[in-house]
């Protein structure tokens, strides 16, 4: 055992090792780029595959260490242990807004984020309706106004990130923009993320040049109407449809993945360009649509801890989970709670950022309106 994590500590060391290495590399070859452009269009290519290389290796780590837990009894040992649901640490949460009152501010148009003062969201195209719904308040939205947010949701390629709404959809549409931080429709299509309705289904989809560059994912199942919602749209940051989720009351659904081709960056640098929950300039918004609270957090969530948000059923004994359960808590133990996965994750994502910053190179279509 012994021998086997002085093992693991050298792989890692290595590898850092190789990634210091490569950026040095690189940096050196950006120096002559004026005088030897095919030189350095070379090594970007060997960065790009070494980088690769790398990412492949921590990712079949990963899976052994995932395949060493499941024989293990470390999580079943962890999970009796809890006193309750894990929940998401609150220095991920950069975004809280409860629709539940209209704004005091004079004009009323300004939304307070309980998370970040300093960054309200705003009304934008309309007067907003405030009304009671059960034992919620929440926002009517009537398909031309919307909810914007100037300082939050600006994301990369390269982050985590999990956006929460508590919603409630009248009937069953066609097609309806929920929640979106995209530009305006221009030739090559919109670039951002977006949440849609489409023919009944939800639809979310991270966006540089759809569909040849993007990642979109939908639910097999058709949206629930005529009843409140939990929805929570998880980006793992690591630039596929396989780590992307939208969970609805704390489950994740079942989805096809329409595109997992994404190349290059889904941010939009463009000033006008906000997040924004209700409707879209030359599309159909959210018509009828009832908003009781945005929640966002810098981090990918686990499913167990989006089921803890929404849940207050006590814990059961592990003997009592089913497998597949069982499977979401030992996801949620290695990224959380064991170290040496927790470090092969981190460690992903350092070299799919150093990967992205060779590929991402300034383009003009992330500053279009």
């Amino acid at each position: 055992m012994v021998e086997a994590k002085k093992a693991t500590w050298f792989l890692g060391i290595s590898c850092h090792i190789q990634l210091f290495s490569l950026v040095v590399f690189v940096w050196l070859s950006s120096e002559t780029l004026s005088q030897q452009e095919s030189n350095d269009t070379d090594a970007k290519k060997n960065a790009v595959k070494t980088l690769e290389k790398a990412m492949a290796s921590v990712r079949q780590a990963y899976a052994d260490e995932l395949r060493k837990l499941s024989k293990s009894v470390a999580v079943e040992n962890w999970y009796s242990s809890l006193a309750g649901w894990p929940q998401p640490k609150d220095a991920w949460l950069v975004a809280d807004f409860p629709f539940d009152k209209p704004p005091t501010t004079t004009p009323p148009t300004t939304l307070t984020n309980l998370a970040r003062p300093d960054r309200p969201g705003m009304i934008e195209g309309g007067d907003i309706t405030f009304v009671s719904d059960g034992n919620r308040k929440a926002v009517l939205l009537d398909g031309e106004n919307s909810l914007v947010f100037p300082q939050t949701g600006i994301f990369s390629r390269t982050q985590e990130f999990t956006i929460c709404l508590e919603l409630k959809v009248p009937e069953q549409l066609g097609r309806a923009v929920v929640l979106h931080r995209t530009n305006s429709r221009i030739a090559g299509g919109f670039i951002g993320y977006e949440l849609l309705i489409e023919k009944e289904h939800f639809s979310f989809g991270l966006i540089h040049n759809e569909p040849s560059n993007a990642i979109r994912i939908r639910c097999k199942d058709p949206l629930p109407v005529a009843k409140w919602m939990h929805v929570a749209l998880v980006y793992g940051g690591t630039n596929s449809a396989k780590n992307t989720y939208i969970y609805i009351d704390g489950h994740r659904s079942e989805v096809d993945i329409l595109q997992d081709s994404l190349q290059n960056d889904f941010l939009c640098q463009s000033a006008d360009v906000l997040l924004s929950i209700g409707g879209r300039k030359k599309d159909q918004g959210l018509l009828g649509g009832l908003v009781a609270q945005l929640q966002v957090y810098e981090s990918a969530l686990t499913g167990i801890e989006i089921a803890g948000m929404v849940t207050d059923t006590p814990l059961v004994t592990w003997g009592e989970l089913s497998e597949q359960q069982r499977e979401l808590w030992r996801d949620h133990y290695a990224r959380r709670e064991d170290a040496q996965c927790r470090y092969h994750v981190e460690s992903f994502l350092h070299y799919f950022k150093s990967l992205s910053a060779i590929v991402d190179e300034p383009n003009p279509r992330n500053r279009e309106k």
